[in-house]
């Protein structure tokens, strides 16, 4: 059970670096459509969001701003709130529904009323909750990174010490 600490230690410090196809600006030609969504990042560090217009190999367009392909330092697909704030609703008046499915067992209207009056009332309070919880988990997640342009390093090193039952060991990882 101790190697587990030392693993996810070593699995932090381990750098890796591979080139994928979100690190191709050419590929967004691929990936984006004109009238979608996106939030471009420039190098320095100024967020614009608005529909794409247009998507060429060295540029991007968003409106009327023309984005060549060495100011773009990020784009990201940004993901309309209301699906997620709609998950929510749906999530929030299954919950009612069980809630007053429940009430069912009671055999007699003395009960039954109460219960069905108590279902109702909690589900005007979750119903609403549930649909903010949904918007706000969205907007966390729905914002996807499709482009993000590496940095040049031109020489990088690091130094993590790792613990382990038999003693101690330094990982140290270069870059040129």
């Amino acid at each position: 059970m101790r190697i587990l600490p030392v693993l996810f230690i070593v699995t932090l410090a381990t750098p890796v670096t591979a080139q994928t196809e979100r690190d191709s600006f050419q590929s967004l030609q691929r990936i984006l459509q004109p009238g979608q969504m996106i939030v471009v990042t420039d190098n320095a560090g100024h967020e614009v969001s608005g529909t794409i217009s247009s998507v060429s190999d060295s540029s991007l367009t968003i409106g009327d701003r023309v984005f060549p392909e060495d100011t773009v330092y990020a784009v990201r697909r940004t993901d309309p709130l209301g699906n997620g704030t709609v998950a929510g609703v749906g999530v929030g008046l299954a919950a009612t529904a069980a809630f007053a499915a429940a009430c069912g067992r009671y055999h007699y209207s003395e009960e039954k009323g109460p219960c069905m009056a108590a279902a109702i009332s909690s589900g005007l309070l979750w119903v609403p909750m549930a649909a903010l919880i949904g918007r706000a988990i969205d907007r966390v997640k729905g914002n996807e990174s499709i482009y993000h342009r590496r940095s040049i390093r031109q020489f990088g090193s690091a130094f993590t010490p790792v613990l382990n039952p038999n003693g101690f060991a330094l990982h140290v990882s270069m870059s040129f």
